[in-house]
């Protein structure tokens, strides 16, 4: 079955896109560790995991 060509299909596509874009700065990344990290899920090893590999 071939990828729907829908303006929401299109929307989507650009939405990430722009993340992985906004992903590749140093900004973006250390902004996202601060947000994971004031999370009480912070306790966990695998997120913590996560955060290091963000680092």
């Amino acid at each position: 079955m071939a990828p729907a060509h829908d303006d929401m299909t299109r929307q989507t596509l650009a939405e990430a896109v722009a993340l992985v874009e906004a992903g590749r700065t140093r900004e973006t990344r250390d902004r996202l560790v601060r947000a994971i990290a004031a999370e009480p899920a912070f306790a966990e090893p695998w997120l913590r995991s996560l955060v290091n590999q963000l680092r």
